[in-house]
């Protein structure tokens, strides 16, 4: 089993015409039935996604295409 962790912040900036503000905290759980899960959560400009997955050869994409 591996985990990797992504973080991603949307503050309005000058360069990108897209920003996204949370009122409220969400937490989300994915799960895929190839034991692939996501654990998601977001506040206002911010959001934090650990992904846990297995290399196997039932992975239909790579990571790092994400």
């Amino acid at each position: 089993m591996k985990v990797k962790l992504l973080t991603l912040n949307t503050l309005p900036s000058n360069k990108n015409n897209y920003w996204q503000f949370v009122f409220l905290p969400t937490l989300s759980v994915y799960r895929s039935y190839s034991s692939h899960g996501a654990i998601n959560a977001e506040w206002l400009f911010w959001s934090v996604t650990i992904l846990i997955y297995n290399d196997d050869e039932t992975t239909v994409y790579n990571l790092e295409d994400i």
